[in-house]
């Protein structure tokens, strides 16, 4: 076998970059396959569509929004040490609750004029 020179060798780096670029991608990149509703997706692809980005993307951003349990608690023990530290408040689990059920509340009512303005278009 001879040596690769010139435009072969070219050839040759331009096929191990991409190898390479592949390999790094499909390293730290997973497909999942999500099963919804049509409705579901086509929403999706809709609000994609409307920002300017691709269902990937999207779905890629709502991911890193939504916080898990152990985010949620975490983010609530710091907030109430910050709120004792700097404003001498001290959050008692009333009050906590009393929040979270307005949060709730604030939420749905959010949701429903959501709903009530998507209908009447």
């Amino acid at each position: 076998m001879q040596p690769c020179t010139g435009r072969g060798l070219s050839r040759v780096w331009r096929r191990q970059e991409t190898l390479g670029v592949y390999v790094t991608y499909t390293l730290r990149m997973s497909d999942v396959m999500i099963r919804v509703p049509a409705e579901v997706r086509d929403q999706l692809a809709a609000v994609a569509e409307a920002r300017g980005t691709s269902l990937r993307a999207l779905m890629q951003e709502i991911a890193a929004q939504t916080l898990t349990p152990e985010q949620i608690k975490e983010r609530a023990e710091h907030t109430r040490a910050l709120l004792a530290e700097r404003f001498g408040h001290h959050v008692t689990d009333e009050e906590s609750a009393e929040m979270r059920r307005k949060m709730r509340e604030a939420t749905a009512a959010h949701r429903a004029a959501l709903a009530e303005a998507e209908s009447s278009r």
